[in-house]
């Protein structure tokens, strides 16, 4: 999973109110092995997006990834079924 600001600055924000949790601390787990579970004292919503295609605001052009995950066709299916099924 990729993070806004990386994977470090996510580690930092979630764990900013957890108790013997220090920036040094966290680039420490980062770096061993194996991954370690920590329980945060708040829960937090996490929310993620899929996109094949996206507009990136430094340059205002359209880009297309991969569909690695074949989305894109199920969902184009699924909507050629809507039309169909709306039409007259």
């Amino acid at each position: 999973m990729r993070a806004d600001g990386g994977s470090l600055a996510l580690a930092l924000w979630l764990l900013k109110d957890q108790p013997g949790w220090t920036g040094d601390d966290i680039q420490v787990a980062m770096a061993g092995t194996p991954s370690r579970r920590v329980d945060l004292t708040r829960p937090i919503s996490v929310i993620l997006f899929y996109m094949t295609a996206m507009v990136m605001l430094a340059d205002q052009k359209l880009y297309f990834a991969d569909d690695i995950y074949g989305y894109d066709t199920r969902l184009a299916g699924a909507l050629a079924r809507r039309r169909t099924v709306g039409s007259f």
